[in-house]
Protein backbone atom coordinates (compact mmCIF):
# COMPACT_ATOMS: atom_id res chain seq x y z
CA UNK A 1 0.00 0.00 0.00
CA UNK A 2 1.46 3.33 -0.94
CA UNK A 3 0.48 6.53 0.82
CA UNK A 4 -1.73 7.31 -2.19
CA UNK A 5 -3.92 4.25 -1.69
CA UNK A 6 -3.90 3.86 2.11
CA UNK A 7 -7.09 2.57 3.61
CA UNK A 8 -8.73 5.15 5.92
CA UNK A 9 -8.65 4.30 9.63
CA UNK A 10 -11.54 2.12 10.72
CA UNK A 11 -12.46 1.11 7.18
CA UNK A 12 -12.53 -2.37 5.71
CA UNK A 13 -9.68 -3.65 3.60
CA UNK A 14 -10.80 -5.12 0.27
CA UNK A 15 -9.94 -8.68 1.30
CA UNK A 16 -10.38 -10.95 4.26
CA UNK A 17 -8.25 -13.32 6.29
CA UNK A 18 -9.71 -16.80 6.59
CA UNK A 19 -13.15 -15.43 5.75
CA UNK A 20 -13.09 -12.59 8.28
CA UNK A 21 -13.15 -8.89 7.46
CA UNK A 22 -9.97 -6.96 8.18
CA UNK A 23 -10.06 -3.40 9.52
CA UNK A 24 -7.26 -0.85 9.97
CA UNK A 25 -7.42 0.25 13.61
CA UNK A 26 -7.11 3.73 15.07
CA UNK A 27 -3.75 4.67 16.59
CA UNK A 28 -5.42 5.03 19.99
CA UNK A 29 -6.02 1.26 20.06
CA UNK A 30 -2.32 0.45 19.56
CA UNK A 31 -0.79 -0.70 22.84
CA UNK A 32 2.80 -1.40 23.85
CA UNK A 33 2.67 -5.05 22.82
CA UNK A 34 1.66 -4.04 19.30
CA UNK A 35 4.44 -1.46 19.09
CA UNK A 36 6.96 -4.13 20.14
CA UNK A 37 5.46 -6.60 17.63
CA UNK A 38 5.65 -4.03 14.83
CA UNK A 39 9.24 -3.23 15.70
CA UNK A 40 10.05 -6.95 15.64
CA UNK A 41 8.45 -7.38 12.21
CA UNK A 42 10.79 -4.72 10.90
CA UNK A 43 13.83 -6.34 12.53
CA UNK A 44 14.48 -3.19 14.58
CA UNK A 45 15.69 -3.00 18.17
CA UNK A 46 14.43 -0.30 20.52
CA UNK A 47 17.43 1.87 19.73
CA UNK A 48 16.63 1.82 15.99
CA UNK A 49 13.00 2.79 16.55
CA UNK A 50 14.00 5.55 18.96
CA UNK A 51 16.50 6.92 16.43
CA UNK A 52 13.95 6.92 13.61
CA UNK A 53 11.28 8.50 15.81
CA UNK A 54 13.63 11.06 17.37
CA UNK A 55 12.87 9.96 20.94
CA UNK A 56 14.89 8.39 23.75
CA UNK A 57 15.27 4.59 23.83
CA UNK A 58 13.79 4.59 27.35
CA UNK A 59 10.67 6.26 25.95
CA UNK A 60 10.23 3.39 23.49
CA UNK A 61 10.80 0.86 26.30
CA UNK A 62 8.23 2.63 28.50
CA UNK A 63 5.70 2.70 25.65
CA UNK A 64 6.21 -1.00 24.93
CA UNK A 65 5.73 -1.85 28.61
CA UNK A 66 2.68 0.44 28.86
CA UNK A 67 4.57 2.08 31.74
CA UNK A 68 3.41 5.55 30.77
CA UNK A 69 1.30 7.35 28.22
CA UNK A 70 3.61 9.61 26.20
CA UNK A 71 2.70 13.03 24.86
CA UNK A 72 0.75 12.92 21.60
CA UNK A 73 3.74 14.35 19.70
CA UNK A 74 5.98 11.50 20.91
CA UNK A 75 3.35 8.82 20.26
CA UNK A 76 2.79 10.16 16.75
CA UNK A 77 6.54 10.19 16.03
CA UNK A 78 6.80 6.51 17.01
CA UNK A 79 3.68 5.53 15.07
CA UNK A 80 4.79 7.55 12.02
CA UNK A 81 8.15 5.75 12.03
CA UNK A 82 6.49 2.33 12.10
CA UNK A 83 3.82 3.20 9.53
CA UNK A 84 6.32 4.89 7.19
CA UNK A 85 8.32 1.65 7.26
CA UNK A 86 5.23 -0.22 6.06
CA UNK A 87 3.55 -1.48 9.24
CA UNK A 88 -0.24 -1.51 9.44
CA UNK A 89 -2.22 -2.20 12.60
CA UNK A 90 -5.31 -4.31 11.97
CA UNK A 91 -8.28 -5.93 13.67
CA UNK A 92 -9.65 -9.31 12.61
CA UNK A 93 -12.70 -10.33 14.63
CA UNK A 94 -11.73 -9.37 18.20
CA UNK A 95 -7.96 -9.70 17.76
CA UNK A 96 -5.59 -6.91 16.80
CA UNK A 97 -2.18 -7.25 15.24
CA UNK A 98 0.67 -5.63 13.38
CA UNK A 99 1.36 -6.61 9.78
CA UNK A 100 3.41 -5.49 6.83
CA UNK A 101 1.42 -5.99 3.62
CA UNK A 102 3.41 -7.90 1.00
CA UNK A 103 5.82 -5.62 -0.83
CA UNK A 104 5.25 -2.74 1.60
CA UNK A 105 8.39 -2.83 3.74
CA UNK A 106 11.19 -0.31 3.61
CA UNK A 107 13.43 -2.26 5.97
CA UNK A 108 13.96 -5.37 3.85
CA UNK A 109 15.52 -7.27 6.74
CA UNK A 110 12.67 -8.19 9.08
CA UNK A 111 11.29 -11.65 9.77
CA UNK A 112 8.19 -10.90 7.71
CA UNK A 113 10.28 -10.64 4.55
CA UNK A 114 10.90 -14.39 4.89
CA UNK A 115 7.44 -15.05 6.35
CA UNK A 116 5.74 -13.92 3.13
CA UNK A 117 7.48 -16.74 1.34
CA UNK A 118 6.73 -19.36 4.01
CA UNK A 119 3.12 -18.38 4.72
CA UNK A 120 3.71 -17.57 8.40
CA UNK A 121 0.76 -15.53 9.78
CA UNK A 122 1.21 -11.98 11.13
CA UNK A 123 2.02 -11.35 14.79
CA UNK A 124 -1.10 -10.71 16.85
CA UNK A 125 -1.91 -9.61 20.38
CA UNK A 126 -5.25 -9.45 22.17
Amino acid sequence: MSTDDQVPLGSRISHSIMGHDVRIIDRGMVNGRLIAAARGLLGWDQQELSKRAGVKRQTVADMENDARRPQLRVRNAVMDSLENAGVRFIEVQSSVGAIIPRGNTTSGNGPLDQAHESGVPPTTAK
